[in-house]
């Protein structure tokens, strides 16, 4: 098996990876991170103060580390279950002599405060008369978090801010750590906010300075004043290290005696629900025995298309599993022996099998003596054929049995990415009645296991058993204003779009919301969509919302963004629940009323997004015939919206290359499962997202969240392993290795709700995310366990497939290399320096070409969402409708004839998009300036 070498964490791993391969998960989690790094020893507090715990006029320090806490003035008060501190903001404080285990360079202070309105000094460690080493400030009654720590010139202060709305509660634990790198702050165990110890990539090699001063809590001194705490305090710790951020929120989750928090188990890592033991089976239907047919397939007569097409997968796939290719009939013909019904035959009817309470693309499979039944919901005959694009239940319950019977994975998209185990015998049990009810009615927007591109939600097997299909007749993804109202309107009417600087005007499709005409022009598209066989029709506004300023539309509301003076981020965060876009709601209602007349049962999806993300204040309820599709799923919002309308889906942008994260990791599987889990619990019935590329790095996460769609308990660490083992065969362990570490430093590094667009921090460019998340030693532990896998990967597929994140990897770490290459350089740049920036583009730029040039038939077979990343690699910063929307094939003979030196990668170059520009944008033919 080409194991490492003896003796070797790795070999071990590999020697028992061979007796049993059941633990990949916990094999390989542990060689990343080994059980001595898990365990507990020194990395307890090196400071513990519970001030309500007051005798004397000392605070003891629990620990034992003798670093108690003198106090002068101050009141002892009973709160909750416990007691605290309260400081009176004048003079009022706590002293903890100077000693070298609170002079750190690495640390962790977290505490359970209730500050008073105002600015407070909550901890300090003075350096002079106007520094601190450190320092934790709360003001405004917790509305901004501030830290800092001095820079080794004795003068930069590096500090870290956030400033959030006022507390839904008074007690809240803060807690700010530093790794000597990175600055965090956490509030109530979620961190919010992180950044840089001086200027990426040089960080952390700024060591604190201190001199011989005491820990202050409660004061800091700025000449030539003292600034003063007022509020309470519970309980303060001190850690040499900086806390992961799993233990921050475990510490918030024990709670403490004062505050409303009691301690609680963490809910997003509780146990999955047991599974439901089976029946025992008495005994067994044999469908094909020693790679001989044993049964025939049976069809209706006639068969729709959809059930033809799921009896054609289940013959081919069973020949290729066994080598006996079935025989189809349809049900007119007697069939002698064992039978597999597909769909709804004579056989079906008989028996009393029918899909009655089925509800999307639900299936059925039930045995019935020597006949399997293989069942469900046809779609309506609008849908059968080749181009209809919603799944049918028939085809569910045959890829069921494919998937449960036979073994057969539908890993990756593309002929390589299916894995048919060989077996000379396919039975099932008996006696069997089960239905297969998948979480989700649709998942839209990108459809990676299609056939015919991501753009088509065509079914194929694949797309089906990852549920990243339609189960319902649904036209998805909000912006419906285009088609509805063309552009080509404005000629003629110019009335039906916006005023907009005293002028009407076609410009970003925005349009006149009391116009009259527009309205039926809206009704008429709605009803169109219905008359095409729909059941399910979005209704929402366009792109880049721009209001319309005619007297009419604005006396319906109070929805002034431009006028506002603010950001977006703060304007829909403080301003818009308040005063949303009422226009649009009352527009969109009297268009719904309107349909309902026409088609009282069609159910129309209102589109909840940018100014009309929060609900209306006029609107109470929209009626059972209408669901909201949240393109805002943050807790609040989802909460704002319950009870509103029939229904919710969710317009959720993971995985959107064009967003910040671009080219790397959108989600790690854990939080793929959470947010997935979560969605269910509260009721979202569909998904419009955009997993297009990238499955070198994020195959696992894509694979994972489908099945998930499906079964939001399933076990997402054993759909990872069972990934890795499908894929990879013997390179199963390295490669489960190569993405645990991936994972975890994303987890750690920049957890999933700070990846978001209202968490992302705003200095964080696509470069910097580089450097944030691929230091040097987590670039070469991938490259080891990568090194390992192409060694023991040892089937054309294995290899392909670890070549295919070896693609991705080499990107990384070349674009990483060369944006340290370009920052080690400034602020003054050398000959030598330059040189070393020009071998780092242009090896960028090998690994760029190389991936540019694989052809047709090599992308379909190994590179799934090769064209999307392509298009990313040569975007040169423009916008993305000049790009993203165009085939690669139509751009590439342009792209390879300029050629990448002096092009930028990504799209828009602006806030918000994902871009590197400088320095691969550098001329190095020409001197420099």
């Amino acid at each position: 098996m080409g194991c490492p070498e003896r003796g070797s964490i790795n070999a071990l791993l590999c020697s028992i990876l061979i007796v049993n391969q059941t633990r990949l998960f916990v094999l390989a989690y542990l060689a990343v991170y080994p059980a001595t790094v898990l365990s507990a020893g020194d990395s307890g507090p090196v400071l513990h103060l519970e001030p309500g715990d007051v005798r004397d006029g000392v605070v003891r320090d629990r620990t034992g580390n003798g670093h108690d806490a003198r106090v002068f003035g101050t009141r002892r008060v009973a709160v909750g279950k416990g007691h605290a501190l309260e400081f009176d903001g004048v003079d009022d404080y706590l002293v903890v002599p100077d000693s070298p285990q609170i002079r750190w360079q690495k640390f962790s202070i977290e505490l359970w405060a209730d500050p008073a309105d105002g600015s407070h000094h909550v901890v300090s460690k003075r350096f002079n008369e106007i520094r601190q080493s450190y320092l934790l400030q709360i003001d405004q009654g917790g509305r901004r978090f501030y830290a800092a720590v001095l820079g080794s010139d004795k003068s930069t202060e590096n500090w870290i801010e956030l400033r959030r709305p006022p507390r839904s509660s008074r007690w809240s634990h803060y807690a700010f750590t530093c790794d000597g790198r990175w600055l965090r702050l956490y509030i109530n165990g979620v961190q919010e906010i992180f950044k840089p110890v001086g200027t990426l990539p040089d960080i952390g090699r700024q060591p604190i300075p201190y001199i011989n001063s005491p820990l202050e809590i409660g004061r800091s001194f700025y000449a030539p004043k003292w600034n003063w705490y007022r509020g309470r305090l519970a309980r303060l710790s001190a850690y040499r290290r900086a806390l992961h951020p799993e233990e921050v929120e475990a510490i918030y989750r024990r709670g403490h005696a004062v505050t409303s928090v009691r301690s609680r188990p963490d809910t997003r890592s509780r146990p999955l629900p047991k599974k439901r033991p089976r029946p025992p089976a008495s005994g067994s239907l044999v469908l094909v025995r020693g790679g001989r047919a044993v049964a025939t397939i049976v069809v209706p007569s006639p068969a729709t298309y959809w059930t033809r097409q799921a009896a054609d997968w289940l013959q081919s796939y069973i020949e290729q599993a066994s080598g006996a290719k079935l025989s189809i009939v349809d049900d007119r013909q007697q069939a002698s022996g064992p039978v597999i019904s597909v769909g709804h035959t004579r056989l079906a009817r008989d028996a009393g099998i029918t899909a009655e309470g089925l509800k999307w693309d639900s299936g059925r499979l039930a045995v019935r003596g020597e006949r399997l039944f293989l069942i469900g919901r046809n779609v309506k005959p609008a849908f059968q054929s080749a181009r209809g694009r919603v799944a049918d239940g028939n085809c569910r319950a045959v890829v069921t049995f494919l998937e449960d019977y036979c073994g057969v994975r539908w890993f990756l998209p593309g002929p390589e990415g299916t894995v048919v185990p060989p077996q000379q015998t396919i039975r099932v049990a008996s006696p069997l009645d089960r239905t297969v009810v998948p979480a989700f009615a649709f998942s839209g927007g990108r459809f990676p296991y299609g056939s015919t591109g991501h753009w088509l939600d065509n079914i194929t097997p694949a797309a089906i058993a990852n549920n990243f299909r339609h189960g319902i007749a649904a036209t998805t993804g909000g912006h419906t204003y285009y088609a509805m109202v063309p552009s080509e309107l404005f000629a003629e009417h110019p009335e039906y779009f916006a005023l907009i600087d005293g002028k009407r005007t076609a410009k970003g499709h925005h349009l006149c919301s009391t116009n009259a005409d527009v309205r039926k022009l809206l009704v008429r598209g709605v009803l169109e969509q219905f008359r095409k066989g729909y059941d399910v029709v979005t209704l929402g506004q366009e792109d880049g919302y721009r209001r319309c300023r005619c007297a009419e539309c604005e006396k319906l509301d109070k929805y002034r963004f431009r006028e506002s003076g603010r950001s977006w981020l703060d304007f829909q965060t403080h301003v818009l629940p308040d005063t949303p876009c009422e226009r649009l709601f009352l527009l969109h209602k009297s268009v719904i009323d309107e349909v309902h007349k026409v088609h009282p049962q069609g159910t129309v999806l209102l589109f909840a997004y940018a100014p009309t993300a929060w609900p209306s204040k006029k609107i109470p309820r929209w009626g059972k015939h209408v669901w909201v599709e949240l393109s805002n799923q943050e807790p609040e919002v989802i909460e704002a919206w319950k009870g509103r309308a029939a229904g919710t889906t969710g317009y959720v942008y993971w995985f959107d290359i064009q967003l910040p994260m671009g080219m790397d990791v959108h989600a790690t599987p854990s939080e793929a499962a959470r947010r997935i889990r979560n969605l269910h619990r509260n009721g979202f019935l569909g998904l419009y997202h955009f997993p297009e590329t990238n499955f070198g790095f994020q195959g696992p996460v894509i694979y994972a969240l489908g099945k998930l769609m499906g079964n939001p308990d399933r076990d997402h660490q054993a759909l990872v392993d069972e990934f890795c083992r499908g894929v990879y065969g013997k390179a199963a362990v390295p490669m489960r290795q190569f993405f645990t570490r991936l994972y975890r430093v994303h987890e750690e590094r920049l957890p999933f709700h700070l990846r978001q667009g209202k968490r992302w921090a705003r200095w964080l460019t696509t470069s910097d995310l580089y450097l944030l998340l691929y230091s040097p030693e987590v670039l070469d532990g991938l490259e080891a366990s990568l090194k390992t896998a192409e060694r023991l990967a040892a089937s054309p597929r294995s290899r392909g497939w670890v070549r295919h994140t070896r693609d991705y990897f080499d990107f990384t770490r070349r674009l990483t290399e060369t944006v340290v290459a370009y920052r080690a350089q400034q602020p003054k740049s050398t000959a030598e320096s330059r040189v070393r920036l020009r071998d780092s583009v242009d090896a960028f730029n090998r690994v760029r070409l190389r991936i540019l040039n694989y052809g047709p038939e090599e992308a379909r077979r190994w590179f799934p969402g090769h064209g999307h990343f392509c298009n990313w690699l040569s975007g040169g910063g423009q916008h993305e409708s000049k790009v993203y929307y165009v085939p690669w094939q139509t751009r590439k003979p342009a792209v390879l004839k300029r050629g990448v030196a002096t092009l930028a990668i990504g799209y828009g170059g602006g806030p918000g998009y994902s871009f590197v520009k400088e320095p691969l944008t550098i001329d190095f033919s020409t001197p420099p300036k």
